[in-house]
Parts: C-alpha cells; structure tokens; sequence
C-alpha cells in the first residue's frame, strides 16, 4: 500500500520505457538539517508546479539515513515499480509521495 495505489505503481511501470532517469544523488554524510533536502525539495516543487500528482524514488536498502530524509519529505513505501528483477528489488527500497497532498 502506501500512498501510491497498485493502479497508479502500474501505470508508472507501463510509462518507464517513455521516462528518463532524472538524477541520481549522492551525498557526504553531515549533520542533519545540512540542506541535503533542498534539492529533493526543488525537485518536488519543480514536479508539482508541472502537474505531476506523484513521485517515484528507489534507494539502497542499507541507506537508512535518506530513507529518514524521504519520510520527512512526504515520501512512504510503495511497491516496486519500474521492472527491476526480483534479485534487484531485494536490495531497494521503493517510495512514492502524493504530490497533491505533500507541501514543500
């Protein structure tokens, strides 16, 4: 479950071959509250003011300190998306937020 209904998981797996990777990032640790959100952030505004309703990530299960930053973002888990293998998928967390429903 989560807030990315099965229908909607679906339909982004059906859409990936028309989607693009958008970024992948990658940060130093550092204190909490550093900024690394700011850019998540921009990207969600940037996704709502283009009228996306919500927003996809996938991250490495042992990444246990984005998984808190994307919760604090809005983000929950949702299943997997995208046509990883099952040997991939056992290593990522997959997440959504509701765009419609998250304010950043």
């Amino acid at each position: 479950s989560g807030p990315i209904p099965e229908a909607e998981a679906e339909r982004a797996n059906q859409c990936a071959k028309l989607l693009a990777d958008a970024c992948a990032a990658h940060f130093v640790s550092g204190p909490l509250g550093s900024g690394k959100g700011s850019l998540a952030r921009q990207l969600m505004t940037s996704a709502q003011a283009d009228g996306y309703t919500h927003m996809l990530l996938d991250s490495g299960k042992r990444l246990h300190a984005a998984h808190s930053l994307y919760a604090s973002l809005g983000f929950a888990p949702c299943p997997a998306y995208g046509g990883y293998s099952a040997e991939l998928q056992s290593y990522l967390v997959f997440m959504g937020a509701d765009l419609r429903k998250t304010v950043v």
